[in-house]
């Protein structure tokens, strides 16, 4: 089911060429009542005639074209808040035309399958101002709430203010490079920024790609796949280029301090907590879609959006040393492109980090 606040298919059009021979088909040989219009015998001069077929109406249109892929029928989906679920299915990479307005008080929004097949979107604009999306997890009913609520006013302000949007981001981004003076409480402080921003926003992790995977066992595979590719390149090629100008110590020095097997394990702790999820989650689930949701979910948005992020990624490891900086804002190139190349999948981002760090810890661990 399409992914609206209601999923009610209201109606669906079908492109004719002659229309009273298709009105004479679909009333007198299958048994459809003609709803509009109404006592008419002749519909030549008729572009729209609506039959009814129960709680879903039949749309017979001119302008068929006499071709089966050119007159395939168009699905048209009642949504009580359309630029909501045209903001929704935007970010699912549903290809979606501007809302328009086609009679007083009425908004239709027109897209496209994945096959090219067209649908519809239809509401109101007096039911915009009723109630909002808040929540769309997936499996899960919608929420909604006021927009003359509080919280339906935060929600509203955040999602189409640019300025606040920026403002937001460079709060976020400032408390990200602050490693030299907040410390361990940099990353916690942080999330919890973080958490407090989405519930305004009306958002929830599994939306920014933290959803239940189907196929774990796959999830699971190419992450580590992935992580032990990149932790090779880090090891032969990335790191000892960078090295190589910059002349620094070994890059994780500040993981482990000894090499006993204590140490290698609370380190693989706090490197599958806090590396692997807890800044994949902030740096690539939530700067990344707040970037795109600034400029554009497009192709040049998420460009723009995978650069910048990578910087701030970057950055917020600079008391590390400029090498670390350097290598650290490198792999946030790679963790967004596999971030946009998985559909948003924080799981295999994830993964991905800890196999990553973890073999290079092995490998300090064994003296290489």
């Amino acid at each position: 089911m399409i992914a609206v606040d209601t999923g009610e298919l209201m109606k669906v059009i079908l492109y004719v060429q002659d229309m009273n021979a298709q009105v004479a088909f679909y009333r007198d040989s299958l048994g459809l009542a003609v709803k509009e219009p109404d006592g008419v015998n002749d519909f030549r001069d008729f572009y729209w005639v609506e039959l009814q077929t129960g709680s879903c109406s039949l749309i017979l249109h001119t302008g068929g074209k006499g071709h089966v892929d050119e007159d395939t029928p168009k699905l048209v989906f009642r949504v009580s808040n359309i630029h909501a679920s045209r903001a929704n299915l935007l970010e699912k990479g549903v290809k979606m035309g501007e809302v328009r307005s086609t009679d007083p008080g009425a908004l239709v929004c027109e897209g496209r399958d994945p096959e090219g097949n067209a649908f519809s979107l239809e509401g109101r604009e007096d039911e915009e101002h009723s109630t909002t999306i808040v929540t769309m997890t997936p499996g899960m009913t919608p929420t909604y709430v006021s927009v003359n609520s509080r919280r339906g006013r935060s929600i509203t302000l955040l999602r189409k203010n640019k300025f606040v949007m920026a403002a937001e981001i460079l709060v976020v981004s400032a408390v990200l490079c602050s490693g030299v003076f907040l410390g361990s409480l940099q990353l916690i402080t942080t999330l919890l920024l973080v958490m407090a921003l989405l519930w305004l926003q009306g958002k929830t992790w599994s939306r920014l790609g933290l959803s239940n995977p189907q196929r774990w066992r796959l999830i699971i595979f190419l992450g580590a796949t992935f992580g032990f590719i990149y932790a090779l390149l880090q090891t032969l090629a990335i790191g000892p280029l960078i090295e190589h100008y910059t002349h620094p110590s070994f890059y994780l020095p500040f993981l482990m301090q000894d090499t006993s097997p204590i140490s290698l394990i609370s380190t693989l702790i706090q490197t599958w907590t806090s590396a692997a999820f807890v800044e994949e989650m902030v740096f690539r689930g939530y700067l990344m879609n707040r970037l795109a949701d600034l400029f554009g979910h497009d192709g040049p948005g998420w460009a723009i959006a995978l650069v910048l992020q990578s910087v701030v990624f970057g950055i917020a490891h600079l008391a590390q040393g400029p090498t670390s900086a350097i290598e650290t804002g490198i792999y946030g190139i790679f963790a967004g492109l596999l971030y946009l190349g998985s559909s948003r999948n924080l799981w295999i981002c994830a993964i991905t980090r800890g196999a990553m760090e973890t073999f290079a810890l092995a490998l300090k661990f064994a003296g290489l």
